[in-house]
């Protein structure tokens, strides 16, 4: 296999454009308030399809950003979505988010798996240099995860957090594209 024809599937995951169908799955995610409250600084709220396609769950491509949707292989059920914001193509940046939508499917390969082919796609398509991101430091399986594909960190953002009246910081992480390359040249 080539890598272009690899730039968009994965060993359990490929990227994919959205769907008028996935409005119905990412509005039931949106009942979810642990998937909420991982990734939204704003309250936490369930929501209708109609505010999915309006917000940055609704996806899609702008200057500066990139969604694409995480749909399994095996049968092209959607599990997640991946995203490249705040594009700065001068500076060759980008930072990323990544959900897993159900508590069922974290955990089974597809956040790794998904995260390979946004650092492929950012680094080999978009030619950028630095992919960062923040995670609160609560969250210990995606700080794992970004750890585990390369991501070093970088700072805290300190009592950046405040749920149910306790404070909690955030981690800056970041990858670079020579650090990127370097370790797919290592590993098998």
């Amino acid at each position: 296999m080539t890598q272009s024809d690899s730039l968009f599937t994965g060993r359990l995951v490929r990227l994919a454009a959205t769907t008028p169908d996935d409005l119905t799955i990412v509005a039931q995610w949106s009942t979810d308030a642990d998937f909420l409250r991982r990734q939204e600084f704003l309250p936490a709220r369930p929501l209708n399809e109609q505010e999915v396609a309006e917000s940055h769950f609704g996806g899609g491509h702008s200057h500066n950003s990139t969604h694409f949707r995480l749909r399994t292989l095996s049968d092209d059920r959607l599990v997640g979505y991946v995203v490249l914001y705040d594009i700065y193509w001068n500076l060759q940046t980008a930072m990323l988010g990544i959900a897993i939508g159900n508590s069922t499917d974290r955990g089974k390969g597809y956040g790794r798996d998904g995260m390979e082919l946004i650092l492929r796609y950012a680094f080999d398509e978009l030619n950028l240099y630095r992919v960062g991101l923040t995670v609160l430091e609560r969250n210990h399986q995606a700080r794992q995860l970004y750890t585990s594909v390369g991501f070093q960190p970088e700072g805290i953002l300190r009592a950046s957090d405040y749920r149910d009246g306790v404070r909690g910081n955030d981690i800056v992480m970041s990858i670079l594209a020579p650090e990127w390359r370097q370790r797919r040249t290592t590993q098998p």
